[in-house]
Order: structure tokens, then sequence, then C-alpha cells
């Protein structure tokens, strides 16, 4: 397996930080249907990659659905 090296002057980004993912849940329809339950399996998935900081901001009504099944992620209620 060989190394590649970025062309000159192009940096590789070696941050220790975790990436900040923010998920906009506000427009998800209090009927979830296909949306609600694909929003919920996406979460899902990426609140246990533990090298992803995960937000999500939703409606006032789905606050403590998110903060439940994303124990562990920043749930935001939006105005």
């Amino acid at each position: 397996m060989a190394l590649v090296t970025p062309p000159q002057g192009v940096s590789t980004v070696t941050n220790a930080r975790s990436p900040r993912v923010l998920v906009d849940a506000t427009s998800v329809p209090a009927d979830r249907g296909g949306v609600g339950r694909y929003l919920d399996g996406l979460l899902g998935a990426l609140a246990a990659h533990s090298d992803i900081d995960l937000a999500v901001v939703c409606q006032r009504t789905d606050h403590e659905r998110y903060s439940r099944i994303l124990p562990d992620s920043q749930v935001i209620a939006a105005p």
C-alpha cells in the first residue's frame, strides 16, 4: 500500500476534534410517515458514531423524543 502525499501547498487536516454535524429536523410533520422514520434511522446511525459531535434542531413537540433517543447528542428546540 502506497502513501499518497498531498500536492505542494495543500495541507492535510489533522485536527483531533470530532466533526460537528447539525441536522435540521424542524420540518418533520406530526404524522411522521416515511420522512420521520428515515430521519430517526439517520440520526440513530449518526449518533452511533462516537467520532461525530451531533446536534439536532427540532420542533418543541419533538424535543423530548429526540432527547430520549439521542442521549449523548445536543437537542435544541426551535422557537
